[in-house]
């Protein structure tokens, strides 16, 4: 390996001895401060390899790797939502658990794999990454002891994770077996009649199940919503974002190439789980009387939307999803965080998850109730809101089609999306006494950081939503840098 090769490893070089570097400081002396600004400044310094990798993108590392700036990009986003992560849940975990400093190391190492998930191009960084993500959450989910809901949630996750990982590996064999290949981009430039035999297909359909279980789309959503119950609200939304942004990486890799062999069959069991996804997530979130499971429910129901962008293919599918990743992601973050928020100030202790609980937000904490109200607008996709950009993409994607039966579902159940997050900002605007335990009565107090990270991630689904031209060119040059 040269010098060069270094240089454009260094994004990884440094995710991969940070957690290595806050274990060692714990080891030393135990210190939650010490080991948040020790996790916080590893980030920072990821975001500044990432600028310097840039210089020597595009570089292929053996056949493991590719440093270009599709991948950076999402490395970028990946680097930035866990570190807005890391400066919302400092209270959530100091008031939760009596030894949080751990935390920072599993979620370090989970960031790792889904970095290295984000630039990989062969079977074995890929499984390599996505293990090295899964083993990080299960501690993760179970990691406020004294929540036993977090315990089932783990165990829960385990059996699922432990699932996917034998598809992926089953038909990542069958497709070595046939092609003799575990290079994606050979993958990607196989011909029709490779992709079209038997064998192949079945590795390829293995594979696909594989992410299904992921991404959560249906049928293979099973427990989805328990997990994120029983988790801790900034895991929740590090599983709801970046484990969904990893995948979503590699998904591009191969559906971005004009050329890439997708066979009918593929196209069709797209459409049809796109489909049962987004009408499913979106009834089942309509029935739900706990934010955080309707948020996951309509997390499965954003995956069916992005789904579209596969479908139609070729390089603008690099677009619409780096698009719509940026308006979810934002979105979440902005929700949970203020889960969070109101968490670590709970009277009661326990977690503000019910939609009841958020009655009358805005009279007792109109930042909170604001924030959260822009973010619920944005996933339902409202004018203005970086939400709109993302679906007016994936219409304009699935139009290119022939599958208009997909977008009148999706139009259809986004008006029973934009039903249930409406009724949650309604609720917080109301006066109502309703007899029901509120735990949330006075205003969050004052917390710089925490308030700066709120607005901002307000300010950024704004600002895409009413003038995107910059988040459009930027995005466009990175995929022509690619």
């Amino acid at each position: 390996m040269t010098g060069a090769d270094f240089l454009a490893l260094s994004p990884l070089l440094v995710l991969s001895a940070a957690p290595v570097a806050v274990l060692l400081a714990i080891a030393w002396r135990r210190n939650h401060k010490v080991a948040r600004v020790l996790a916080m400044g590893s980030l920072a310094l990821g975001l500044l390899a990432c600028w310097v990798a840039a210089g020597e993108a595009p570089r292929q590392v053996t056949n493991l790797v590719l440093i270009d700036h599709f991948g950076l990009l999402y490395m970028v986003m990946i680097l930035l939502t866990t570190f807005v992560l890391f400066s919302m849940s400092k209270t959530y975990f100091t008031l939760r658990e009596s030894q949080p400093e751990e935390y920072y190391v599993l979620l370090l190492l989970a960031t790792a794999g889904a970095g290295v998930m984000a630039v990989s191009t062969h079977f074995a960084t890929f499984y390599l990454g996505l293990e090295l993500l899964s083993v990080s959450l299960y501690g993760l989910i179970a990691y406020v002891r004294s929540d036993f809901r977090g315990t089932e949630a783990s165990i829960k996750y385990l059996i699922l994770a432990a699932a996917s990982a034998a598809f992926l590996l089953f038909g990542m064999a069958l497709v070595y077996a046939e092609l003799g290949t575990m290079n994606m981009t050979a993958l990607a430039h196989a011909t029709m009649d490779q992709t079209e035999n038997r064998v192949v297909l079945l590795g390829v359909a293995m594979m696909f199940v594989s992410i299904g279980f992921k991404l959560s789309i249906v049928p293979f959503h099973l427990w989805t919503a328990d997990v994120y119950e029983g988790s801790p609200a900034p895991v929740t939304a590090f599983a709801a974002t970046i484990s969904k942004i990893s995948i979503l990486a590699v998904l591009v890799r191969y559906f971005s190439v004009d050329s890439a062999p997708v066979t009918e069959s593929l196209v069709a069991f797209i459409a049809l789980t796109a489909a049962a996804s987004m009408i499913a997530g979106n009834v089942l979130a309509l029935v739900q009387s706990n934010l955080k499971r309707m948020l996951a429910f309509s997390s499965i129901a954003h995956m069916g939307y992005l789904s579209i962008a596969f479908i139609s293919g070729g390089s603008a599918t690099h677009e619409t999803v780096a698009l719509y990743l940026l308006a979810y992601t934002t979105a979440t973050l902005g929700a949970f965080g203020v889960i969070m928020c109101l968490t670590s100030h709970s009277a009661t202790g326990r977690e503000v998850e019910r939609i009841g609980d958020f009655r009358g937000l805005f009279w007792s904490d109109p930042l909170a109730a604001s924030v959260l109200a822009v973010s619920l607008l944005s996933l339902a996709g409202i004018p203005l809101t970086a939400g709109f950009l993302g679906k007016f993409y994936l219409l304009a994607a699935g139009a290119s089609t022939n599958f208009w039966w997909l977008l009148v579902v999706l139009a259809l159940t986004s008006t029973v999306g934009a039903y249930y997050y409406l009724r949650v900002i309604v609720l917080m605007a109301s006066r109502e006494d309703s007899g029901e335990a509120v735990c949330v009565k006075r205003r969050l107090p004052v917390s710089v950081p925490r308030d700066v990270v709120l607005v901002g991630l307000t300010l950024a689904t704004l600002l895409v939503g009413i003038f995107p031209a910059p988040i459009i060119h930027f995005i466009q040059s990175m995929s022509a840098g690619q």
